[in-house]
């Protein structure tokens, strides 16, 4: 009788919340109108800038080239924009799909109010589904005279079960993510990359830990860069905090900022970095000698996500900019991507490539170093057919080796610790390489919009290709392979090979969860 009773007051809720939702001003499915309001606008370039002074007047004499540096080291990538907001005297603009509210989160948000102190005008955009319950958190952020905060593709009802519903009755829109990352200073330098803004994308959380890649840049292509953040920033999908969020407060805004900026100091982060005994200045500097000089093109998706270019029916820019560099390739096609789902035209692709003796490897996650179970599921579904078209697999994993030298911090990649993929980066034939935000993925393929960063230079892919390689090794990753129709793994254990005919390091609770997931309609787009 309890049961019964049970279900008929979920039965009562759940109709309530389709009334309410129903009824609500703003419905369930309608993107809140942005009003026109003042906007602290970047200017395509400050010549007068310290960094400008430090990269522009060093620039390589060819004007069509821009300087890279690969950061893979999380410590590195951290310190950078940290180092960016310090120097920065005019703007930033920082764009990103996950910003956590953990250590290092907090450390990069509170570099960027010191610089809003000293005048720089701050602008952030982020994707609302990650939010979660700080928008108080990040209106008190907003409301400093030199900072706003605009939020991608907002959900019109922002907590409860609410929320889920106006997911469910607005799915197509809600479902379209904005998943671009980028971080642009005085309109002269730039970090683009797979990254979002948490610890464990930088190597400093104590349990979860990633690989991963971005690439700070110089020169005329961070103009291209900042072009994107402006479409976006102007575009309709991108509305003010304080026109979705109202404050829960009596205190004023400068005194929630204030309780905010007090509540967030972490001296704790900087234990993790050295005493600098360099300026910022002094640092950048140093920089201007392992830029590697090289054209470029930045690719962006335009902003909603259902933008059609190279192919009609299939991928937006990012994603066919991508298939046609791979159809192109001559000799080798090398790929690492967290989650690896390719469809037909992909496939199709891969199969054209083997039958002209092109290359073709792929690092991916392995089920043990997947953070997300569905999403491994959605690259379970076609990794037999990727297999038959040629391409030689690599699941990254959670044990390897190699996670000291990405991580730097042995407590960090004992056994109690994760150690996952979530670079996104190609390299074409050792001469034009790839580093952005894109996973080789139906979703970021279809749904999300995404951006990347195309080099043309023989001396990063060496360095890119290097990398990877590294990481599948057998000691790194582990070898999916068929034998007589079903995929098998090779496994190296204490110097010796085997092959094992389920996913390493998995249990069977695991291997059935997977397995039902793929019976979910769609799945391949998780």
């Amino acid at each position: 009788m309890r049961f019964v009773l049970n279900q008929l007051r979920a039965a009562r809720l759940f109709c309530a919340a389709l009334i309410i939702c129903s009824l609500s001003i703003n419905g369930c499915g309608s993107l809140p109108t942005k009003s026109d309001q003042a906007s602290h606008r970047s200017p395509d370039s400050v010549q007068g800038s310290e960094l400008a002074r430090i990269f522009v007047d060093r620039a390589n004499t060819d004007t069509t080239h821009s300087g890279f540096i690969l950061l893979r080291n999380g410590d590195r990538a951290l310190y950078e924009r940290a180092a960016l907001a310090d120097i920065a005297e005019h703007t930033i603009d920082a764009q990103y799909y996950i910003w956590n509210s953990d250590r290092s989160g907090r450390y990069l948000a509170q570099k960027l109010i010191e610089a809003a102190d000293r005048g720089v005008s701050v602008r952030i955009l982020l994707d609302d589904f990650s939010i979660g319950n700080r928008n108080q958190q990040i209106l008190a952020v907003h409301s400093h005279p030199q900072v706003e905060v605009r939020v991608y593709n907002p959900f019109v009802k922002r907590s409860g079960i609410a929320k889920w519903f106006n997911f469910a009755f607005d799915f197509e829109r809600l479902n379209r993510r904005m998943h671009n990352k980028t971080y642009t200073v005085d309109g002269t330098a730039a970090i683009v990359g797979g990254r979002n803004i948490g610890d464990e994308y930088f190597n400093h959380n104590e349990q979860v830990n990633f690989r991963d890649l971005d690439v700070f840049t110089v020169g005329p292509v961070v103009t291209d860069v900042s072009t994107e953040f402006e479409e976006y920033w102007t575009s309709p999908w991108a509305i003010p905090i304080d026109q979705i969020v109202r404050s829960s407060s009596d205190l004023s805004e400068r005194e929630r900022l204030a309780e905010l900026i007090e509540k967030q100091r972490v001296d704790s982060l900087d234990l993790l970095f050295p005493v600098k005994t360099t300026s910022p200045r002094a640092h950048f500097l140093r920089s201007v000698e392992e830029l590697v000089w090289a054209p470029a093109t930045f690719v962006y998706d335009r902003p909603g996500g259902d933008d059609k270019t190279a192919y009609p029916e299939g991928p937006k820019r990012v994603a066919s900019h991508l298939l046609q560099l791979a159809g192109t390739s001559k000799e080798e096609v090398l790929v690492e991507s967290a989650y690896f789902v390719l469809d037909d035209l992909g496939l199709d692709l891969a199969g054209q490539l083997r039958d002209r003796g092109v290359r073709m490897r792929a690092l991916t996650n392995s089920m043990a170093s997947n953070d997300v179970l569905p999403n491994h599921a959605s690259y379970a579904m076609v990794r037999e057919r990727m297999l038959e078209e040629g391409i030689e697999l690599h699941e990254l994993r959670p044990d390897a080796r190699s996670c000291l030298d990405s991580v730097g911090r042995r407590s960090f990649c004992d056994s109690d610790s994760f150690f996952g993929l979530h670079a996104k980066s190609a390299v074409f034939d050792r001469k034009t390489i790839y580093v952005g935000s894109c996973n080789l993925n139906l979703r970021s393929a279809y749904l999300n919009t995404e951006v990347g960063m195309f080099i043309e230079s023989p001396v990063l892919a060496e360095k890119l290709t290097a990398q990877i390689e590294v990481n599948m090794r057998p000691e790194n990753s582990w070898r999916p392979l068929l034998k007589d129709n079903n995929v098998v793994w090779r496994v190296q254990e204490n110097g010796e090979e085997t092959i094992v005919p389920y996913e390493p390091h998995t249990g069977f609770r695991e291997r059935f969860k997977e397995g039902i997931l793929t019976l979910v309609p769609g799945a391949e787009y998780y």
